[in-house]
């Protein structure tokens, strides 16, 4: 039986390396990324069941740009936006944008 995968987005190597390892003792199969663009490259190709996606990737990319483009393309799946941020404003602001989980 396959794995279900799940896509970590993050701009730093040891973020994406943590969570990958967590995932994949979890039982999934963890891919990771580390910027919008192979994100949405990624999305494109395959259909991961859950992305994790950091809110800040760097000063030209965020999260909530990748969830918004991720549900205009009618592929379904959860994707949970990940911060350092407590901001009440930015949990709000992903929850409209469809993030399952901030």
């Amino acid at each position: 039986m396959d794995r279900p995968c799940v896509l970590v987005v993050d701009d730093n190597g040891g973020v994406r390396e943590f969570l990958c390892a967590l995932l994949e003792r979890e039982g999934y199969r963890a891919e990771s990324v580390g910027g919008a663009r192979e994100a949405l490259e990624f999305c494109g190709n395959r259909r991961p069941e859950m992305m994790m996606v950091d809110l800040h990737l760097s000063p030209e990319e965020n999260g909530l740009a990748v969830l918004r483009r991720v549900k205009t393309t009618g592929k379904s799946f959860p994707v949970v936006v990940m911060s350092a941020s407590t901001g009440r404003k930015l949990r709000l602001q992903a929850k409209e944008e469809g993030a399952e989980s901030y």
